[in-house]
């Protein structure tokens, strides 16, 4: 296995060769490389990020490559990777009964071009185990595409144009993506009875074929027969998967992983927990997952325990009474030893990918729970990266910093010039909250002095928009701590400059900042002209932000519209502006359950619709499934009361139910899909 520098170097003049689009040079670059080296190395992430760069310039970039190159299965590979990943964010982690049906319909269109990419990665190279393995996930959490039949005896004549409207508007929301219309000319063999009902199992077969060691893959096959996904209650389909011949041959030790992912999916099976004993067998799976976790495997496989164990120490912090404050207390130390076991195992692989979600998770415990880092895993987790990986914003910023003073003991002063050019060029890619944190506790640990300087410059110089948006906070006075640790003192004038600057940049966070300020002065002036003024004012920004994909500026557009006194915008709020909140799903469950309330008391005091308790019924009730808020419950409850009698009640919900307009209908419809 390659050393964590050489794949920090690996990866430097990999991004090199691209830049200079010498695509046969990368080549060479990867040809030596095998294994599990070589499947790590083919993913998306290794090149570039795509949930934060823009895609057109990946699909274009990987478009030059593919043309300069056609005889090469890495671009093919690395296209596969990129829609792989994109579906997986449109689908999301929520179970299947919480995703719209646009979700569905953009991770069909987005799995539909990684099937075809991975198809033909596979016709350039028969062996790509990078290509099975992404096949195996996909069918097991996308499902199989209507176009793709098993076995392949004959060329796929892959097309798009079948695509209803909205499919392909989303496509061509991807302007540097050529679409795909031509053939796939591979052979796949038949499947067996067994792989004809689990699918999963056709593509495990083919990649043990050619790496019969590989457990990744059967680790994959394992979760997809787990009770959460496909399996049954008992885990009886485990227990035969591990018996069965796809598992002979292994190693006591590989069988050991094996199992321990099991125990992963059992112990943090939350919803089968009794609500009577929920703390006594919460306390009851934490012992056992520490009795997993304490015996050593591989250095990879014990870093991934770590991480599993981190996020059910998390789900207990964040989900028990905070009066419970010594569980509080030991799950934080819990999570803390964990990180610091995942630094000191130093797998290099698991560096190289998780090294940002180590640092954040670090730095987002150390803002929220105000303890120290005693056993130093900043440090030592910045003395193994150097903040090397050039698709990670958060090391990108780190190496910033360090190029001006000593970061953790690193000193990149001598690259100062060239690291700086390199941030500031691709600066927003890092979420503005995770710099503000990360800002935060650098303070706390005494780097303030050092870096209020360089912040200043980055905000005066290089007018960088996460340095403008900070320092509008810290001189606005929303930022005490950070204002009294940098020694700056208020000044509103100073901060809406700062603010200005950011919006006429066309800074997304700016914009979200300046309309909630706006939309503070409309509610607190008294005159109407001031407040009209104003609100035209807020709603071009927010539509501003809406076309830059700020969804929740869309949140605040289509409550703004039904908040309004004018019939027409009330009526555009609920029936064009909601719907995109609703069924494009990304802001939080708690937002979506005020738009369900909004629907409600409209349904209820015929605003912009007619009354009707049939509707208002159905959203009250789903805002309570997507957010229990006494208030929500209350208003029901109210209304109910407010009625009397229940059978009237009932003789209400039957009487208005088919009095729902079809414009109405179809959101609810699209709700529960």
């Amino acid at each position: 296995m390659q050393s964590l520098v050489e794949i920090y170097d690996l990866q430097q003049q990999v991004k090199h060769k691209l830049s200079q689009k010498k695509y046969q040079d990368i080549d060479v670059l990867f040809a030596p490389l095998q294994g599990q080296d070589l499947q790590n190395t083919l993913r998306i992430q290794f090149i570039f990020n795509p949930q934060i760069d823009d895609h057109n310039v990946i699909l274009s970039q990987l478009h030059d490559w593919q043309q300069e190159t056609p005889g090469s299965y890495y671009p093919y590979v690395f296209f596969a990777s990129f829609w792989h990943t994109l579906a997986a964010k449109e689908r999301g982690m929520q179970t299947m009964d919480y995703v719209t049906p646009s979700q569905r319909l953009r991770f069909g269109v987005a799995s539909d071009q990684f099937f075809y990419w991975a198809l033909k990665t596979l016709e350039f190279n028969p062996d790509c185990v990078a290509a099975y393995n992404m096949l195996l996930g996909a069918s097991g959490n996308f499902g199989m595409p209507d176009w793709l039949e098993l076995p392949i005896t004959q060329p796929i004549h892959f097309s798009c144009t079948h695509y209803n409207e909205e499919a392909k508007t989303f496509l061509s929301s991807f302007p540097g993506y050529i679409v795909p219309q031509d053939s796939i000319g591979i052979t796949l063999p038949p499947l067996s009875s067994e792989e004809h009902n689990f699918i999963p199992f056709y593509w495990l077969r083919n990649i043990l074929v050619i790496d019969p060691e590989h457990i990744e893959s059967r680790k994959i096959t394992l979760k997809f027969l787990s009770p959460r996904w496909y399996g049954d209650e008992k885990y009886e389909n485990v227990h035969q998967f591990l018996a069965s011949d796809y598992c002979s041959g292994l190693s006591a030790q590989q069988i050991k992983i094996l199992q321990r992912e099991k125990e992963f999916d059992r112990l943090t099976a939350y919803n089968t927990l009794s609500p009577n004993n929920y703390r006594k067998e919460l306390d009851r799976r934490e012992k056992q997952f520490t009795d997993l976790i304490t015996v050593p495997l591989t250095n990879e496989d014990d870093s991934e325990a770590l991480f599993e164990y981190i996020d059910f120490c998390y789900h207990i912090l964040t989900n028990m009474p905070d009066s419970r404050q010594e569980t509080n207390d030991n799950m934080v130390r819990n999570i803390y030893q964990a990180l610091h076991h995942i630094v000191n195992l130093s797998s290099p692989w698991i560096i190289f990918y998780r090294a940002e979600e180590v640092f954040n998770l670090l730095i987002f415990m150390m803002k929220l729970y105000e303890f120290e880092d005693n056993h130093n895993v900043f440090e030592e987790l910045a003395t193994q990266t150097q903040y090397r990986n050039l698709t990670s914003p958060l090391e990108i910023l780190y190496s910033a910093l360090a190029a001006s003073f000593s970061l953790a003991n690193i000193h990149l002063t001598a690259q100062r010039e060239s690291i700086e050019h390199y941030y500031i060029s691709d600066e927003r890619k890092l979420d503005y909250n995770i710099f503000r944190s990360h800002i935060l506790v650098l303070c706390k640990m005494g780097y303030a002095t050092s870096i209020k300087p360089v912040l200043e410059r980055f905000a005066t110089k290089y007018q960088a928009i996460n340095a403008l948006v900070l320092c509008y906070e810290i001189y606005h006075g929303d930022a005490p701590n950070l204002a009294q640790m940098l020694s700056i003192q208020p000044n509103t004038d100073k901060a809406n400059s700062f603010l200005d600057i950011a919006v006429q940049q066309g800074a997304s966070q700016a914009i979200f900042i300046k309309s909630r300020d706006l939309e503070n002065l409309i509610e607190s002036s008294s005159n109407p002209s001031e407040k009209s003024a104003l609100t035209v004012e807020r709603e071009k920004l927010l539509k501003l932000n809406i076309q830059l994909g700020d969804a929740v500026s869309q949140y605040d557009y289509a409550c703004s519209l039904i908040a309004s006194d004018v019939e027409q915008q009330i009526q555009q709020g609920l029936f064009v502006e909601a719907p995109k909140v609703l069924s494009e799903a990304r802001v939080r469950l708690d937002q979506r359950a005020y738009i369900a309330y909004l629907y409600a008391f409209c349904a209820f005091n015929a605003r912009g619709m007619s009354k009707n308790f049939f509707v208002m019924d159905f959203w009250i009730n789903q805002a309570v499934v997507w957010d229990p808020d006494p208030d929500y419950i209350n208003f029901l409850q109210k209304i109910k009361e407010g009625v009397a009698l229940q059978p009237l009640y009932k003789y209400y919900l039957k009487r208005d139910k088919g009095k729902v307009s079809a414009e109405m209908a179809k959101i609810m419809n699209d709700v529960i899909q």
